[in-house]
């Protein structure tokens, strides 16, 4: 193996703010002309315009409650199914229009923007995947570092160290005055349970 008894390993599940505002991909509600991408990586088949177009109206509801919790989810997702019928949703533009016809504030828009954005690149899924993977090559007395932004990444990591023989420390992060943070973060730290 190439990599094995790791020392150790650092998830950072946070978007750099050239992704959010200059990658072009409608990563941000802010850029309305930018198209319905929202793929980090460009060989992943499935865009988010792809998803607005062909999810029925149960898969929508569910990519937003899932990945978002948005409490708004049902009608969002029947607006979009509506909206569709009549014309094509391509752009950032279009998107907000039709969920500000559901829900016009901004915590909304950035919700459902988040959901797409998991549901496009497999967020939660490649999460799981990312720790078992550590888990395979970490040294005995080794570390993961995990810092997530969202309560569902943390939630994951939380069912996952409870199912595996790991200890796990929590810590919040928190902006300190004068910094530019979205939001704050949670960091986890994981060790095997003899640490």
């Amino acid at each position: 193996d190439l990599w094995k008894d790791v020392d150790g390993i650092l998830f950072d599940y946070g978007l750099s703010m050239w992704q959010i505002k200059e990658s072009g991909k409608g990563l941000s509600y802010e850029n309305d002309d930018e198209p319905l991408d929202m793929r980090i990586d460009d060989t992943l088949p499935t865009t988010a315009e792809d998803i607005i177009t062909s999810y029925s109206e149960d898969q929508l509801y569910d990519t937003f409650t899932r990945n978002a919790e948005e409490i708004n989810s049902r009608a969002i997702a029947h607006a979009l199914v509506q909206s569709r019928r009549i014309d094509p949703i391509r752009t950032v533009g279009d998107l907000k229009r039709v969920v500000k016809e559901v829900k016009g504030d901004m915590g909304t828009l950035a919700r459902v923007f988040q959901a797409l954005r998991i549901e496009v690149n497999h967020e939660f899924d490649n999460l799981t995947k990312g720790l078992e993977g550590a888990m395979k090559i970490l040294a005995s007395d080794g570390r993961i570092v995990i810092i997530t932004f969202h309560p569902s990444e943390d939630r994951i990591v939380k069912q996952w160290t409870k199912s595996h023989d790991v200890h796990t420390i929590k810590r919040a992060l928190r902006a300190k005055q004068g910094q530019r943070f979205e939001r704050s973060a949670l960091l986890r730290v994981i060790t095997h349970k003899s640490l």
